[in-house]
């Protein structure tokens, strides 16, 4: 409530035609993704690193599959970044909803007219990948196009 009522509105009095982006790292990065799915009007750029896709068994796949068919994404760009090594002081095993997640809801979403970037980072866990995925990202949506080069909606 805080994001869509009270702090877009001003910042959209503060910048007004300037491009919007919210960006997170792990449960920051469902919460990017939560957002883009349920209030996808507040920003038009959505950054999520290895989002915690596990999280409550899994809950926010079956959220895609319920609701993204009711939501127009024009207009929207997402990146989202996946680690592809295990944490070793960890025993979370969430690459198949990763697999699961690039396999059907980006596809879905793309459908609904997202433009949608998805990258693995075969050398990264879930500890390491925030600083190259985030990097990566703004670099992907935002450099190439200021510079005048057309993006496709799969990674470079």
């Amino acid at each position: 409530r805080f994001l869509t009522e009270e702090l877009a509105p001003q910042w959209n009095k503060i910048a007004g035609e300037w491009l919007t982006l919210v960006a997170g790292n792990s449960y920051a990065g469902l919460f990017t993704l939560h957002v883009l799915l349920n209030y996808p009007g507040t920003f038009d750029t959505y950054i999520a690193i290895d989002p915690s896709l596990w999280w409550d068994k899994g809950c926010f796949q079956k959220q895609v599959e319920r609701q993204v068919d009711k939501v127009d994404f024009s207009g929207k760009q997402l990146y989202v970044a996946f680690a592809t090594q295990p944490r070793p002081d960890r025993k979370l095993s969430h690459f198949s909803l990763t697999d699961d997640f690039i396999g059907s809801a980006v596809p879905r979403m793309e459908k609904r007219h997202l433009r949608v970037v998805s990258k693995k980072f075969p050398e990264e866990t879930h500890g390491t990948v925030a600083l190259p995925g985030f990097y990566d990202g703004l670099k992907t949506l935002f450099f190439r196009s200021a510079v005048g080069i057309s993006l496709p909606n799969k990674p470079l």
